[in-house]
């Protein structure tokens, strides 16, 4: 039995929902157990520190934090909700030695992206990387994962291939948020044994009831405003919906991002902006639906469980393990770059009756299949 457990995460520079997963997730656990946290930030400026840090892909400033609190408390386990940088791969060889049960968390697919050197073993035959929309431009090429900056390439290369290296060495227990995850960390040589599927809780902003308005006039997509997210297939599709159905819907989009459009507000489209969460979370629960056209695999997106939590309908496609997270005959999906399909969807939540009936069955599932119960469950046989 865990009677203490120290929570690691990294920051990242912008809030995400990683970020607000780790909030959540400590929140859960301290029903559980005692709960001691340490949280790194990482920063824009890099140093001649920094750049030995990433060489050895161990951080001495982090390592002595890491090292006092073991000193000044006793825990049973250490759970490592996020490692980058800041927070090193040193630190699981700390844990380690102190004989300490490790798990770690893997919240996305970077490590399908960011383990090899060369583009072409990045994705093959010059296609478009399902994890991150890379695009391979061809054999003995750099794997340029940052499109910005080699150097920050190079850097995570080298931490995800001794990262996985010391996973497949079987002592650390490592946390998968859906069934495909769980697959491809097995496919790296992972022993299936150290793998559990642990899905996030759900978010604390909405377990408040919310009425669902099956009559509302918008629709509404969040995230950040890139191609790999599907806004441009999104802005088409909605165009053609404008065309073709006479209505008064309009289209709210909340993200930044480089949006060239002369017809947004010909076609009743309206971009906010970023918007804090609780502003977010207000102006989801008076949608019609979720609008989540991405073209990644993702892990566990935390604006579909907000959505879902509140009642709101999602229409999104058929990748990864999104089916993974709706009722069973869930049927508001589509297949993946089939805009006509995607339109087709949209088109069939015009039906106020039909929505109504969606909205109690994923608010249902969400509350049944990811409680706070079920994550500490998932906890506890890692630990064990």
């Amino acid at each position: 039995m865990i009677d203490s457990i120290l929570l690691v995460h990294t920051n990242y520079k912008i809030y995400g929902g990683e970020d607000s997963n780790f909030i959540e997730e400590k929140r859960v656990l301290s029903n559980f157990c005692s709960v001691d946290s340490i949280q790194y930030k990482n920063t824009e400026n890099f140093n001649i520190w920094d750049i030995l840090s990433f060489l050895t892909n161990s951080n001495r400033n982090s390592n002595k934090i890491f090292r006092n609190s073991l000193i000044n408390n006793h825990y049973d386990a250490v759970y490592f909700h996020n490692l980058w940088f800041k927070g090193n791969l040193g630190l699981l060889r700390i844990s380690k030695k102190n004989n300490l049960k490790t798990i770690i968390k893997i919240h996305n697919f970077r490590y399908l992206c960011a383990s090899t050197y060369f583009s072409d073993s990045h994705v093959k035959k010059d296609n478009i990387c399902d994890a991150c929309n890379y695009l391979g431009k061809g054999k003995f090429r750099f794997n340029k994962y940052f499109t910005e900056s080699y150097l920050k390439s190079f850097f995570l290369i080298w931490h995800t291939r001794k990262f996985i290296k010391i996973l497949k060495q079987g002592d650390v227990k490592v946390l998968a948020i859906s069934r495909l995850h769980k697959s491809k960390l097995k496919d790296l040589g992972i022993s299936s044994e150290n793998i559990f599927i642990s899905y996030n809780p759900l978010p604390i902003q909405v377990e408040k009831e919310n009425i669902y308005d099956e009559k509302s006039n918008y629709y509404l997509f969040v995230g950040r405003l890139e191609d790999a997210k599907g806004i441009h297939n999104l802005l088409e599709v909605w165009k053609e919906f404008k065309k073709n159905k006479n209505n008064n819907f309009y289209l709210k989009i909340i993200g930044e991002g480089k949006l060239n459009c002369k017809y947004l507000k010909k076609y009743q489209i309206e971009v906010l902006g970023n918007k804090p969460l609780n502003e977010t979370i207000n102006i989801m629960s008076h949608s019609r639906a979720l609008l989540f056209p991405t073209k990644l695999l993702e892990g566990q997106p935390r604006v579909l469980f907000e959505a879902s939590a509140l009642g709101i309908p999602s229409i999104f496609p058929n990748i990864g393990s999104l089916l993974d997270f709706f009722p069973e005959d869930y049927k508001l999906y589509y297949e993946r770059n089939n805009n006509e399909e995607f339109l087709k969807k949209i088109i069939e939540t015009s039906d106020s009756n039909y929505l109504k009936k969606v909205s109690k069955e994923v608010k249902n599932h969400v509350k049944k299949n990811f409680s706070d119960e079920l994550f500490l469950t998932s906890m506890q046989l890692s630990i064990k």
